[in-house]
């Protein structure tokens, strides 16, 4: 059954999300969960948020089918999955986080989401809306989404190589969103591309879609 999900504006949207944020250093929650789990010399762990409003707007680019399924690979503190939940055609957001205290805030910054819009827009969204998981993107357990955000800026080409795969696994269609990581492959078509904000500095974002197999 379909999310009937209200009209908002962009604006509003990054208020609320921008608001809830403003108190969460989530660069410094990364930093010792990465010391405290050994992988402070993985730069694929590297933490890095992307900006509210150019990632709403980036969003809502993006033709989708109503019912989609939107996954963030190294979900974070989950900000980017509120974002997908503004978008009209996505009913599950999914997000998938290595570091255990990072997936605990995002658990906390999706379920405060869901709070907030209820009491500010009249949306009873449920909890549900979201499936924020602790665990490993190599695992490929996301290949059946139909959007896949990747903020992989600073991924490894082995961490890509891993990844790449499970985009080939992705369903005919298939939109994928990347930030600083394009895709040479002649199964993804480049719909869009453009300049975004984010937490370092200035970044690249791609929307691609999977060709139809042939």
């Amino acid at each position: 059954m379909a999310v009937i999900k209200p009209s908002t504006s962009e604006s509003k949207w990054t208020s609320i999300i921008d608001e809830l944020y403003a108190p969460i250093n989530a660069s410094e929650v990364s930093i010792l969960a990465r010391r405290h789990s050994f992988v402070m010399g993985d730069q694929s762990f590297i933490y890095g948020d992307i900006d509210t409003s150019s990632f709403i707007q980036l969003l809502h680019r993006c033709s989708l089918p109503q019912g989609a399924h939107f996954v963030d690979l190294g979900s974070g503190s989950g900000k980017a999955c509120c974002c997908a939940a503004t978008h009209p055609s996505l009913d599950r957001i999914q997000g998938i986080e290595f570091l255990e205290p990072l997936h605990k805030l995002a658990c906390q910054q999706t379920a405060a989401f869901c709070h907030r819009v209820s009491d500010e827009i009249e949306w009873n969204v449920s909890d549900s809306l979201f499936d924020m998981r602790h665990g490993d993107i190599k695992d490929l357990g996301w290949i059946h989404a139909n959007v896949v955000f990747l903020n992989g800026a600073c991924f490894t080409d082995e961490m890509m190589n891993c990844i790449h795969q499970g985009f080939s696994s992705l369903h005919d269609h298939s939109t994928i969103i990347t930030i600083n990581q394009p895709i040479d492959r002649a199964e993804f078509e480049l719909k869009f591309h453009q300049p975004i904000g984010a937490s370092w500095g200035d970044a690249t974002a791609y929307i691609y879609q999977k060709r139809p197999h042939k």
